[in-house]
């Protein structure tokens, strides 16, 4: 069976990482990063879940990605985020693992 549908966040917290800073000084680990909308589309296959559009901005920054928790609650996935706080925009990618009590993002090169 399979379920799907879309959600809207607002006003909530990425904990993990502080795309700003992991940005800025090459770092991405520790932190955390606000938004203040953004939307999720996912779809429960099985004992996964699949977000496969997730869209988080605030002012000056704003990320995009993919994921999939398993039943175990673990997790993988791509993020990119865009820093524009500064005259000329950053963006990273970042990759996604770890479990949902500890998630793991790490810059991508």
């Amino acid at each position: 069976m399979s379920i799907s549908g879309t959600a809207a966040l607002d006003q909530g917290m990425i904990t993990g990482v502080d795309f700003v800073r992991a940005l800025q000084e090459s770092l991405a680990t520790g932190g955390s990063s606000a938004y203040n909308n953004g939307a999720a589309t996912f779809q429960w296959r099985g004992s996964r879940l699949v977000i496969s559009t997730l869209r988080v901005g605030r002012t000056g920054l704003s990320a995009e990605g993919t994921a999939t928790v398993d039943a175990e609650g673990r997790l993988s996935g791509r993020l990119a985020a865009t820093s524009t706080i500064q005259e000329d925009p950053i963006t990273g990618s970042f990759g996604l693992s770890g479990t949902l009590a500890k998630p793991v993002i790490r810059r991508v090169y």
